[in-house]
């Protein structure tokens, strides 16, 4: 467990804001024996930290920082706030769409005595316990309940207009991601296209290595070989004249001996 977007100072705490002297966590076997769940040890470090809350020496997080370090400088910090923002389909920025929502706040602290307990006897708190309307009357009747209750009830005003704001342009957002569906689809083909001409690119680009250089010659020469015996074979049949069968046989017979040229100069190079 680490603590986000502050630097705080806190027995728990080390110098990377993480949890580290909760005891059921100090060791495995501690663990082991303490046979809590996940979540339960999540809700009494929580717990702990809001009884006894780390104090505060540096905001880390820009959000945070822009509306609360002010406080570190000893200013009244404001009483509401509310965590909607919503981001714009449009060429709206964060900022903008975020000042249409912006209540500065800070959370109501936890009471360290409740004065209207401390008049009861055990009996009252007894019966106040199993008695619904007279718990009720009393935080009612409390003035940090009842500030946190505001609080509760700005926040999921604000959250009801930003998801209302949100669903008004339902339609833009619908229609912006057709045109990203569309654009996806052809950059597919673009790539589909491009990745072929990549691979022949490289094919094209790498040096031929010595054995498919070879390979080539070899069969450039085995033709040579063959067209000029077909010309041979044309002269005996009678299809060509001797000075026709002279000219052709020289230059398939010359091709073939440079072909084979290259290929044993290539072998000993």
């Amino acid at each position: 467990m680490t603590l986000i977007g502050v630097r705080a100072a806190h027995p728990w705490l080390d110098n990377r804001m993480r949890v580290t002297g909760f005891q059921p966590i100090l060791t495995d076997d501690r663990w082991n024996q303490s046979n809590l769940l996940l979540g339960q040890a999540v809700c009494s470090v929580v717990e702990h930290l809001q009884l006894h809350p780390p104090t505060i020496t540096e905001f880390t997080d820009e959000d945070l920082a822009s509306q609360n370090n002010a406080f570190l400088n000893g200013a009244q910090p404001p009483s509401y706030t509310s965590v909607a923002s919503v981001s714009s389909a449009h060429a709206r920025t964060r900022t903008e769409e975020s000042e249409e929502y912006h209540i500065p706040f800070a959370f109501p602290t936890v009471p360290d005595s409740f004065k209207e307990l401390e008049s009861m006897t055990g009996e009252e708190m007894r019966a106040m316990i199993f008695d619904d309307a007279a718990i009720v009357n009393f935080f009612a009747s409390n003035e940090k309940y009842s500030t946190h209750t505001d609080l509760q009830k700005q926040i999921e005003e604000n959250n009801l207009m930003s998801a209302e704001k949100t669903l008004a342009r339902k339609d833009d957002i619908l229609a912006l991601n057709a045109e990203v569906s569309l654009l996806q689809e052809k950059l597919k083909g673009k790539i589909a296209e491009y990745e072929p001409l990549e691979r022949r690119y490289a094919e094209l680009s790498d040096p031929p290595c010595k054995k498919s250089i070879l390979k080539k010659l070899n069969q450039a020469r085995r033709e040579a070989s063959v067209e000029s015996d077909n010309v041979s074979e044309k002269l005996i049949s009678g299809d060509v004249t001797v000075d026709e069968y002279v000219k052709d046989f020289m230059e398939k017979r010359t091709l073939y001996h440079d072909r084979a040229a290259k290929m044993e100069r290539l072998q000993h190079s």
